[in-house]
C-alpha cells in the first residue's frame, strides 16, 4: 500500500470515527492490488498534465488554490506519517531529469511557473 493510500486510509476515516461514527474500507481487490500498490512513493505536487495547462482550463486564481490544497495535502501527510511514526524511509526531494532539449526546455517551464505560484523547487 503506498503511503498516500494509507494517508487516506488514515486521515478521512479518522475525522468520521473521531465524531463516533463506525467506518469501513472497501477495496476492489486486496489491499495495495491497484495502483496504490504500484506506486513508487513520491511525494511531489503535480497534475496529470503541466500546471501551465491546469492554468489556461480554470485561470491563474483557481489553478493557485488548486496547487495550494496539493501543498496542504502533502504537508497532511508528512505530519501523519511523523506523528504516527509510519515506518516508510521518507526521504523528501526529487529529481527531475532531461534526456533531450526539449526536456530541458519543459523542466525549465516548470520551474518558471511553479515559482509563479509560490513553489521554490531548490
Amino acid at each position: 500500500m503506498s503511503v498516500s493510500s494509507a494517508a487516506a486510509i488514515r486521515v478521512c476515516p479518522w475525522r468520521c470515527i473521531w465524531r463516533g461514527c463506525t467506518v469501513v474500507l472497501l477495496e476492489g481487490c486486496r489491499v495495495g492490488w491497484g495502483a496504490s500498490g504500484r506506486n513508487g512513493g513520491q511525494i511531489v505536487t503535480g497534475f496529470s498534465g503541466a500546471l501551465t495547462c491546469v492554468e489556461r482550463r480554470c485561470g491563474f486564481d483557481h489553478a493557485r488554490r488548486l496547487w495550494k490544497l496539493a501543498e496542504e495535502a502533502k504537508a497532511l501527510l508528512f505530519a501523519l506519517i511523523e506523528r504516527h511514526h509510519i515506518a516508510c524511509d521518507l526521504r523528501r526531494g526529487y529529481l527531475f531529469a532531461a534526456c533531450k532539449p526539449r526536456h530541458l526546455r519543459e523542466i525549465q517551464t516548470m520551474m518558471r511557473t511553479s515559482a509563479r505560484y509560490g513553489y521554490n523547487m531548490f
